[in-house]
Protein backbone atom coordinates (compact mmCIF):
# COMPACT_ATOMS: atom_id res chain seq x y z
CA UNK A 1 0.00 0.00 0.00
CA UNK A 2 3.02 2.37 0.58
CA UNK A 3 4.22 1.60 -2.46
CA UNK A 4 1.28 2.87 -4.22
CA UNK A 5 0.84 5.85 -1.90
CA UNK A 6 4.60 7.10 -3.15
CA UNK A 7 4.19 6.11 -6.78
CA UNK A 8 0.73 8.31 -6.65
CA UNK A 9 2.60 11.22 -5.20
CA UNK A 10 5.18 10.65 -7.84
CA UNK A 11 2.93 10.49 -10.68
CA UNK A 12 0.90 13.80 -9.31
CA UNK A 13 4.23 15.90 -9.14
CA UNK A 14 5.69 14.88 -12.60
CA UNK A 15 1.86 15.72 -14.14
CA UNK A 16 2.30 18.93 -12.13
CA UNK A 17 5.72 19.84 -13.79
CA UNK A 18 4.27 18.62 -17.55
CA UNK A 19 1.25 20.63 -17.33
CA UNK A 20 1.83 24.46 -18.17
CA UNK A 21 0.50 27.45 -15.86
CA UNK A 22 -2.75 28.64 -17.72
CA UNK A 23 -3.96 25.29 -19.10
CA UNK A 24 -6.85 25.64 -16.30
CA UNK A 25 -8.15 28.70 -18.10
CA UNK A 26 -7.17 27.41 -21.60
CA UNK A 27 -8.98 24.18 -21.11
CA UNK A 28 -11.81 26.02 -20.09
CA UNK A 29 -12.86 25.82 -23.83
CA UNK A 30 -14.47 29.06 -26.20
CA UNK A 31 -16.68 31.50 -23.96
CA UNK A 32 -19.62 32.51 -25.96
CA UNK A 33 -20.71 36.11 -24.91
CA UNK A 34 -23.39 38.07 -25.96
CA UNK A 35 -25.44 41.65 -25.15
CA UNK A 36 -25.84 45.11 -26.44
CA UNK A 37 -23.14 47.85 -26.98
CA UNK A 38 -23.68 51.82 -27.17
CA UNK A 39 -20.98 54.25 -28.78
CA UNK A 40 -21.23 57.61 -27.40
CA UNK A 41 -19.10 60.40 -29.82
CA UNK A 42 -16.59 61.77 -27.86
CA UNK A 43 -14.91 63.76 -30.83
CA UNK A 44 -13.27 64.23 -34.01
CA UNK A 45 -10.70 66.11 -35.44
CA UNK A 46 -11.18 69.62 -36.47
CA UNK A 47 -11.98 70.06 -40.35
CA UNK A 48 -8.91 71.97 -40.76
CA UNK A 49 -6.97 68.89 -39.74
CA UNK A 50 -8.69 66.72 -42.76
CA UNK A 51 -6.84 65.29 -45.55
CA UNK A 52 -7.79 64.97 -48.80
CA UNK A 53 -7.29 62.19 -50.84
CA UNK A 54 -8.04 61.49 -54.53
CA UNK A 55 -10.45 63.39 -56.13
CA UNK A 56 -11.64 64.88 -52.89
CA UNK A 57 -14.34 62.55 -52.48
CA UNK A 58 -12.71 60.48 -49.40
CA UNK A 59 -11.15 62.91 -46.35
CA UNK A 60 -9.72 61.20 -43.36
CA UNK A 61 -9.44 61.72 -39.66
CA UNK A 62 -9.84 60.62 -36.30
CA UNK A 63 -12.82 60.05 -34.51
CA UNK A 64 -12.80 58.72 -30.63
CA UNK A 65 -15.87 57.14 -28.74
CA UNK A 66 -17.03 55.83 -25.47
CA UNK A 67 -18.38 52.49 -25.26
CA UNK A 68 -20.76 50.79 -23.07
CA UNK A 69 -21.18 47.29 -22.66
CA UNK A 70 -24.17 45.47 -21.20
CA UNK A 71 -24.41 41.69 -21.06
CA UNK A 72 -21.79 39.00 -20.32
CA UNK A 73 -19.30 42.04 -21.00
CA UNK A 74 -20.11 44.58 -18.52
CA UNK A 75 -17.90 47.64 -18.48
CA UNK A 76 -17.11 50.62 -20.73
CA UNK A 77 -14.06 51.29 -23.13
CA UNK A 78 -12.52 54.37 -24.98
CA UNK A 79 -12.19 53.46 -28.53
CA UNK A 80 -9.65 55.62 -30.78
CA UNK A 81 -10.10 55.52 -35.28
CA UNK A 82 -8.73 56.16 -37.98
CA UNK A 83 -11.51 56.91 -40.60
CA UNK A 84 -12.01 57.53 -44.27
CA UNK A 85 -15.51 59.32 -45.52
CA UNK A 86 -17.17 59.71 -48.89
CA UNK A 87 -18.14 63.44 -48.08
CA UNK A 88 -20.65 63.03 -51.50
CA UNK A 89 -22.63 59.98 -49.92
CA UNK A 90 -21.61 60.39 -46.09
CA UNK A 91 -20.85 56.40 -46.42
CA UNK A 92 -18.29 55.06 -44.14
CA UNK A 93 -15.39 54.13 -46.43
CA UNK A 94 -13.59 52.11 -43.81
CA UNK A 95 -12.20 53.04 -40.34
CA UNK A 96 -9.94 51.38 -37.87
CA UNK A 97 -8.06 51.71 -34.35
CA UNK A 98 -7.86 50.18 -30.67
CA UNK A 99 -9.86 50.14 -27.84
CA UNK A 100 -9.54 49.39 -23.98
CA UNK A 101 -11.77 48.01 -22.12
CA UNK A 102 -12.53 48.09 -18.42
CA UNK A 103 -15.24 45.59 -16.95
CA UNK A 104 -15.97 42.02 -16.28
CA UNK A 105 -16.55 39.11 -18.34
CA UNK A 106 -19.77 37.03 -17.41
CA UNK A 107 -18.69 37.28 -13.87
CA UNK A 108 -15.31 35.99 -13.87
CA UNK A 109 -13.75 39.45 -12.23
CA UNK A 110 -12.63 42.77 -13.21
CA UNK A 111 -9.98 43.17 -15.92
CA UNK A 112 -9.15 45.46 -18.75
CA UNK A 113 -8.29 44.02 -22.20
CA UNK A 114 -6.85 45.74 -25.48
CA UNK A 115 -8.56 45.14 -29.14
CA UNK A 116 -8.30 46.16 -32.32
CA UNK A 117 -11.39 47.00 -34.14
CA UNK A 118 -11.89 47.91 -37.69
CA UNK A 119 -15.39 49.49 -38.72
CA UNK A 120 -17.10 48.76 -41.93
CA UNK A 121 -20.07 51.29 -43.01
CA UNK A 122 -23.61 49.11 -44.51
CA UNK A 123 -25.71 50.64 -47.19
CA UNK A 124 -28.58 50.65 -44.81
CA UNK A 125 -26.76 52.95 -42.02
CA UNK A 126 -25.75 50.13 -40.09
CA UNK A 127 -22.00 49.96 -39.16
CA UNK A 128 -20.32 46.73 -38.81
CA UNK A 129 -17.72 46.28 -36.15
CA UNK A 130 -15.04 43.24 -36.04
CA UNK A 131 -13.18 43.40 -32.71
CA UNK A 132 -10.18 41.56 -31.90
CA UNK A 133 -8.90 40.67 -28.41
CA UNK A 134 -4.66 41.38 -27.94
CA UNK A 135 -4.23 41.70 -24.59
CA UNK A 136 -5.55 41.67 -21.37
CA UNK A 137 -4.95 42.52 -17.54
CA UNK A 138 -6.15 41.17 -13.99
CA UNK A 139 -8.96 38.55 -14.45
CA UNK A 140 -8.95 39.34 -18.06
CA UNK A 141 -5.06 37.95 -18.42
CA UNK A 142 -4.58 36.03 -21.60
CA UNK A 143 -8.04 36.74 -23.13
CA UNK A 144 -8.31 36.23 -26.87
CA UNK A 145 -11.01 36.13 -29.03
CA UNK A 146 -13.14 37.88 -32.01
CA UNK A 147 -16.03 40.46 -31.18
CA UNK A 148 -18.59 40.69 -34.32
CA UNK A 149 -20.95 43.83 -33.54
CA UNK A 150 -23.99 45.56 -35.04
CA UNK A 151 -24.93 48.83 -34.53
CA UNK A 152 -27.20 51.92 -35.77
CA UNK A 153 -27.33 55.54 -35.23
CA UNK A 154 -29.81 56.56 -32.60
CA UNK A 155 -29.89 60.47 -32.52
CA UNK A 156 -26.04 60.73 -32.46
CA UNK A 157 -25.36 57.13 -30.37
CA UNK A 158 -24.66 54.10 -32.29
CA UNK A 159 -26.46 51.51 -30.49
CA UNK A 160 -26.72 47.74 -31.10
CA UNK A 161 -25.52 44.04 -30.45
CA UNK A 162 -22.26 42.36 -29.73
CA UNK A 163 -21.27 38.45 -29.81
CA UNK A 164 -18.74 36.40 -30.31
CA UNK A 165 -16.78 33.65 -29.03
CA UNK A 166 -13.61 34.50 -26.51
CA UNK A 167 -11.18 31.68 -24.68
CA UNK A 168 -8.17 32.40 -22.41
CA UNK A 169 -4.70 31.61 -24.21
CA UNK A 170 -2.04 29.46 -22.21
Amino acid sequence: MKKLYILLIALTLAITMIVPVGVVNAGSGQIAVSGTIAFHFAGMSPPEELKVVGKGDIVMGWIAHNVVYTGDLEGTAQEILDFRLNVKTGYNVTDAGIQNFEGTLQGIGAGEFTAHVRHQGGADGSMKVEQTIISGTGALTNLRGTLIITVYNQGGVWVGDYSGKLHFAP
